[in-house]
């Protein structure tokens, strides 16, 4: 979540592939470079860059792309849609590893036993996969829920 060291990195990133004309690479830094903008303008660079991967058939990572333009949005809709997306991408491809953070992420839009229900499932997926550090991530979002605090988004 540093969002300025991100910021910092991105821009290495789109400069070296600027000059060596690297265009793949370009779009994951023009995406992290909008997450750590935020905002309307972080949300069309994120958009900008997915739209780049998508016109190179370049879907690898999408599910993670997907989850910081959720994070971005101030869109609860957007977001919400975003993620779904997100998980039907990596349901698509077979690409897995995100899933309980997206899962993780959709709970923070929901209330009551929805919110409980989704990250237990995300807890309960990234133990399967055995990823502590998510697995970690889904308890203290849990144990805030249950002391009546939501998780930012």
């Amino acid at each position: 979540d540093d969002r300025s060291k991100c910021a910092e990195a991105a821009s290495h990133v789109r400069a070296m592939c600027k000059r060596y004309q690297f265009t793949y690479y370009d779009k994951w830094g023009q995406i992290l470079q909008g997450w750590a903008r935020g905002g309307q303008v972080g949300v069309q660079l994120i958009e900008g860059g997915l739209s780049g991967l998508r016109a190179e058939n370049a879907h690898v990572r999408m599910p993670y792309w997907l989850s910081l333009l959720a994070q971005t949005t101030s869109d609860q809709e957007y977001a919400r849609q975003t993620l779904q997306a997100a998980v039907g991408v990596a349901q698509a491809t077979g690409e897995s590893w995100w899933v309980p953070e997206l899962f993780r992420l959709q709970a923070a839009l929901l209330t009551g036993a929805d919110r409980r229900n989704t990250l237990g499932r995300a807890g309960e997926l990234a133990l399967a996969q055995n990823s502590p550090a998510m697995v970690t991530r889904c308890q203290v979002d849990m144990d805030q829920r249950s002391l009546g605090h939501a998780a930012p988004l």
